[in-house]
């Protein structure tokens, strides 16, 4: 594949800007592309729809527009914010340092792996965010912060060994469209899931490893499987998800359940479990 390098010699920090470039040319479909800069670069709405085949890039990277379509491997070796645009593609994508998704789209039928020693933030303070049909791989932290819906569906979230999920969102983890079933949440053994404010989950929860409940969680539209253990050091909390009730779908416990006092189950389940 051709290679293709940035110098940034075009004097701004531009993907769109073809001085910023070895060759003085944009990157093509399916070239191969290396990123070495001690400042920052911007993948902007001016690139358009871009293709490649590879990329590695040891710089801070941001996607404020456009769309970016990963074929092959992409390595982000230090820190990538996304506010708007599009990150997609079949091939598999690395944050093996700091990530941040305030904005924007990431799709595609590939892979997000998040490094053991990497973050991942995803705010929707501000607006919803899509990771619709995307299928991530959590060995590091994530984090989901905010008030908007964050757009799932398709694709699978597995949290592996090592890795934490934090839902601190006070929204819905849904589908595309209203009343869709968003992607399934899978949390292995030696891995977590820390729910900690007023969340909706509308999606299947498998939990081999740890679910640690410190909000409430309103609105589970899918089963929560647990082969692992649920800690919750307050279990009445799982009162304003049943309502008094038995809930409507299946909380699935193979592993241990660890409650400071069970008798709280019965006043979950309105007096029966």
């Amino acid at each position: 594949m051709p290679a293709t390098t940035w110098t940034g010699a075009g004097g701004d920090s531009l993907w769109s800007n073809p001085a910023n470039w070895e060759t003085h040319a944009l990157p093509l479909l399916g070239d191969d592309v290396r990123i070495v800069s001690p400042t920052r670069v911007t993948f902007d709405a001016a690139a358009g729809a871009v293709a490649i085949n590879s990329l590695i890039c040891d710089a801070q990277f941001s996607i404020t527009g456009g769309s970016l379509d990963i074929l092959g491997t992409a390595s982000f070796n230090k820190q990538i914010t996304q506010s708007a645009g599009t990150l997609t593609g079949s091939g598999q994508i690395n944050f093996n340092a700091q990530a941040e998704m305030t904005g924007g789209i990431m799709a595609g039928s590939g892979v997000t792996t998040i490094a053991s020693a990497g973050t991942w933030s995803i705010s929707t303070a501000n607006n919803s965010v899509s990771l619709v049909g995307r299928t991530i791989h959590d060995h590091g932290t994530v984090t989901w912060t905010g008030t908007a819906n964050l757009l799932t569906g398709g694709g699978a979230f597995h949290v592996r060994p090592g890795g934490t999920l934090n839902i601190f969102a006070g929204a819905s983890w849904q589908g595309a469209t209203a009343g869709a079933t968003g992607t399934a949440i899978n949390v292995d053994q030696g891995a977590a899931l820390v729910v900690n404010w007023t969340a909706q989950l509308q999606a299947i929860v498998n939990v081999a490893g740890t679910m640690a409940i410190m909000g409430d969680i309103n609105g589970i539209f899918g089963d929560i499987d647990c082969d692992g253990d649920v800690d919750n050091a307050d279990f009445v909390r799982f009162r304003a998800v049943f309502n008094g009730t038995n809930p409507g779908f299946d909380i699935d416990c193979d592993g241990d359940v660890d409650s400071a006092d069970f008798i709280r189950f019965r006043a979950a389940f309105g007096g029966f479990l």
